[in-house]
């Protein structure tokens, strides 16, 4: 008889968010979003709907950047910054 286990690991990410802001228009012509830079400390981030904490905001990450360079997956380690709409 084969017993077999199944393991469920659930990860976590965890992203230091050392500043934020709106990259939208004042005129409010055309909706472009948000942007979080920070460090990912903890986890792998990809193209994944992610939740603030400190605000109980649900959001999705809509690009990934670090300086001029676009990312598609992002492990622990550097300055990146995270785009978001808002």
């Amino acid at each position: 008889m084969m017993i077999t286990y199944y393991i469920t690991i659930k990860m976590v990410l965890l992203f230091m968010v050392i500043r934020s802001f709106d990259i939208n228009r004042p005129d409010g012509d055309g909706s472009k979003g948000c942007v979080l830079g920070g460090t990912l400390l903890y986890g792998l981030l990809r193209d994944d709907k992610i939740e603030i904490l400190l605000e109980s905001i649900r959001t999705r990450v809509s690009s990934m950047m670090t300086e001029m360079n676009s990312l598609t997956k992002v492990y622990s380690g550097g300055l990146i910054g995270i785009g978001t709409p808002c």
